[in-house]
């Protein structure tokens, strides 16, 4: 069987940019990889602050909501779970394949109310995708999680009605 110089070219050019490409992508996610380190680190300087009160990061815990409401003994304000899987699945419609819209999680993370409804996604995020957070650790920079805590922390913990 003989292979022509135009196949060899154009199988030469294909295999060339989907190397590129995979390199492309493993140095991304190496990077992100380095940063998920240094990240676990800042989350948990969030969780084990001397604070009283709950800190922004356990508001990303999907039985958040669940632990307010038992400690609070009362009712407060929650989303419904349509809402919440709607703004969950906006979470997820912000992941691209090469690039991610993080300013689409920020204003989604900035139509919450409070803590309790940040959990609330996370849960249902959860079932959509598997853990928000861990999801974070996985697309997000150092800067980019720096800025989702930001906005979730001066969120209050929960509101009554």
């Amino acid at each position: 069987m003989r292979i022509d110089k135009d196949t060899l070219k154009i199988t030469g050019i294909t295999a060339a940019t989907l190397l590129a490409a995979s390199l492309l992508l493993t140095w991304k996610r190496k990077q992100q990889d380095k940063l998920a380190s240094r990240l676990l680190e800042e989350l948990q300087k969030e969780t084990n602050s001397g604070s009283a009160g709950l800190s922004a990061s356990e508001a990303f815990d999907i039985h958040y909501k669940d632990k307010v409401q038992k400690d609070v003994g009362g009712k407060i304000i929650v989303l419904t779970q349509e809402a919440a899987r709607r703004y969950a699945t906006e979470i997820q419609d912000a992941w691209g394949i090469i690039n991610d819209d993080e300013n689409k999680i920020y204003a989604v993370l900035r139509k919450l109310k409070d803590k309790v409804q940040v959990s609330q996604v996370s849960r249902a995020y959860n079932d959509l995708d598997g853990n928000l957070i861990d999801v974070f650790y996985d697309r997000l920079s150092s800067s980019e999680i720096k800025k989702v805590l930001e906005i979730v922390k001066n969120k209050p913990a929960y509101r009554r009605p």
